[in-house]
C-alpha cells in the first residue's frame, strides 16, 4: 500500500460513503450489545426498570447532545472537535486519548468473544484445536483483520460488514425473543416478573454498566467527514438508533427471563443458550447453532465498526499536530487512514499474543484493564461539560452526574479483589499513568510542542 504523500498540514479529503440507514446501522452496531444481554437478564427482572432509567437519564442525553452538536460541528473529529472548541486543545487531546485507549483494549475483547463462539459451533474439534496456541493466534488474526482490512479498503466495502453485523445483533435478539415469546406462551414465564427485594447495592452498581452499554452514539460524530449531509444525517440517525437499541436491550432481557429462570441464565454464553432450549422445546434443535452463527458475524461487524471509527481519532488528531504525522496520510487509492488502522491492528494482536501466552501474562492483562478503568470514562465527561457549555443544561447534567456516578462505582472493588488497596492503587494510580503517557505523547509529537498550541488555538477561533 502506498500512502499519499501530501502533506499532512492540508487537511486531507475523505471519502462520503455513509448515508442515513449505513449510519442508523453503525449506530446500532456500535452500541447494541446483545452479548451483555445474558449479564442484565441474571440479575432477575430488576434489570427493566434500570435499562428504562438509564435510557431516560444517560441515551436519551447523549443522543440530544451528538444530534445538536453535530449540527453545530458537521466535519470529521467529533466530541474531540466539541471539546477543543469548548477547552481548548489539551483537554482536547486527553478527550480524544483516552476514547481510543479505550478502543484498543475493547477490539481484543470482541476477538477473544468470537473465538469463543467459534468453539461453541464447532464443538469437540474446535475445542480440541483452540487448546494450540497457534491455532488460537491464528484464529484470532483472521477475526481481528478481515474486519480491519474492509476498513482499509474503504467504508464503500467496509460499511457492509457494518451493516450485516447490525443486522445480525439485532436479528438474534429478535430471534430469542420471538422464541421465547411462543415458549412462554405455552408454559407461563420462567421468571416472576416482580421488583421486590431486588433493591440493593449491587443494582446500583449494575445500573451504572447498563448506563454504559449505551455508549456508543459518539462514535460515528468522529467520522462526520465521511457521511453524506452530515448536519441532517447524523441527528437523524441518533435518534432513529436510540429508539431502535433501547427496544433491542428491553425485549432482549425479557425474552431471556421468559425463558429460564433469571438466576439460571449464564451471564457469558446465555444468548446461545436460550436459543438452545426454546429450540428444543419447539422441536427445533438447530436454533442454538444458528443463534451462534448469527452472534459470530455481529462480533465481526462490531469489530469492523469500532476498529474503522476507532482509527478516525488519531487521524483527527494527528491534522492538529498532536499525533504524528504520519497518522493523517490517506491511502491513496481507496482515502482511508491505513496507518492508524494498522497501528490498531499491531497493537491488538501483540496485546492477544500476550494475553494467550500463559497466566501470568494474562494476569498482567487484568491489570492493565483495571489501571484504564476511569480512563474510558474520561471522554464523557468532556462530551456532556461541552455540551452545557454549548447551551444544553439538562442534557449536559443529567449525563455527566451518570458518568460521574458511575467512575465513583468503579472504584468499588469487587468481592474477588485480593486486596482493596491494590485495587484502588490500579485504578486511580494506573489512570493516572495513561493519561501521563499521553502527555509524553503529545510532547513526543513534534519537535516543538508549543508551535502545535498556537496552531490549535488558531482552530479554535477559526
Amino acid at each position: 500500500m502506498t500512502p499519499d504523500t501530501a502533506s499532512p498540514t492540508r487537511e486531507p479529503a475523505l471519502r462520503r460513503e455513509l448515508g442515513l440507514a449505513d449510519l442508523v446501522i453503525f449506530n446500532v452496531t456500535a452500541t447494541l450489545g446483545v452479548q451483555l444481554l445474558p449479564v442484565f437478564a441474571h440479575v432477575g427482572p430488576v434489570a427493566i426498570p434500570l435499562h428504562i432509567a438509564a435510557a431516560v437519564l444517560f441515551f436519551v442525553p447523549c443522543a440530544l447532545v451528538v444530534a445538536k452538536l453535530s449540527r453545530k460541528f458537521p466535519n470529521e473529529g467529533g466530541f474531540y472537535i466539541w471539546t477543543m472548541r469548548a477547552f481548548g486543545d489539551r483537554h482536547a487531546f486527553f478527550c480524544g486519548w483516552s476514547y481510543w485507549l479505550s478502543v484498543l483494549l475493547l477490539l481484543p475483547v470482541y476477538v477473544l468473544a468470537g473465538i469463543g463462539i467459534f468453539v461453541e459451533v464447532t464443538g469437540s474439534l474446535g475445542a480440541e484445536l483452540m487448546r494450540t496456541y497457534a491455532w488460537r493466534i491464528a484464529l484470532a488474526a483472521v477475526i481481528l483483520w478481515v474486519p480491519l482490512g474492509a476498513n482499509i479498503i474503504g467504508l464503500r466495502f467496509g460499511k457492509w460488514l457494518n451493516n450485516a453485523g447490525g443486522t445480525m445483533m439485532y436479528a438474534i435478539g429478535i430471534l430469542v425473543f420471538l422464541a421465547s415469546a411462543v415458549v412462554g406462551w405455552k408454559n407461563g414465564s420462567a421468571t416472576r416478573f416482580s421488583l421486590h427485594g431486588s433493591w440493593n447495592l449491587n443494582s446500583v452498581s449494575l445500573w451504572a454498566q447498563i448506563a454504559f452499554a449505551y455508549t456508543g452514539l459518539e462514535l460515528a460524530s468522529v467520522m462526520g467527514g465521511e457521511i453524506r449531509n452530515p448536519q441532517k444525517t447524523l441527528p437523524r440517525a441518533a435518534w432513529i438508533s436510540a429508539i431502535a437499541v433501547t427496544c433491542g436491550y428491553l425485549i432482549g432481557c425479557t425474552g431471556l427471563m421468559i425463558a429460564l429462570p433469571s438466576d439460571s441464565i449464564d451471564p457469558i454464553g446465555g444468548l446461545v443458550q436460550v436459543a438452545s432450549v426454546t429450540g428444543t422445546r419447539l422441536g427445533a434443535g438447530w436454533l442454538g447453532g444458528f443463534a451462534a452463527v448469527l452472534l459470530f458475524a455481529g462480533i465481526l461487524g462490531k469489530l469492523s465498526t469500532w476498529g474503522g471509527g476507532g482509527a478516525r481519532l488519531p487521524f483527527t488528531v494527528g491534522i492538529h499536530g498532536a499525533f504524528p504525522a504520519a497518522f493523517t496520510r490517506l491511502h491513496r487509492r481507496w482515502r482511508t487512514p491505513w496507518i492508524g488502522i494498522i497501528v490498531q491492528g499491531v497493537i491488538c494482536s501483540a496485546l492477544l499474543m500476550l494475553t494467550q501466552a500463559g497466566e501470568t501474562l494474562r494476569n498482567g492483562w487484568l491489570v492493565a484493564t483495571d489501571m484504564e478503568v476511569l480512563v474510558t470514562f474520561v471522554p464523557f465527561v468532556y462530551i456532556f461539560l461541552s455540551a452545557w457549555k454549548f447551551g444544553q443544561k439538562w442534557s449536559g447534567a443529567s449525563g455527566l452526574l451518570v458518568t460521574l456516578l458511575a467512575m465513583g462505582l468503579s472504584l468499588v472493588p469487587p468481592e474477588s479483589a485480593s486486596s482493596v488497596l491494590w485495587f484502588e492503587i490500579k485504578a486511580i494510580g494506573g489512570s493516572a499513568l495513561l493519561m501521563l503517557v499521553g502527555w509524553a505523547a503529545l510532547a513526543a509529537s513534534s519537535p516543538a510542542p508549543r508551535q502545535y498550541l498556537r496552531r490549535a488555538a488558531r482552530h479554535r477561533h477559526e
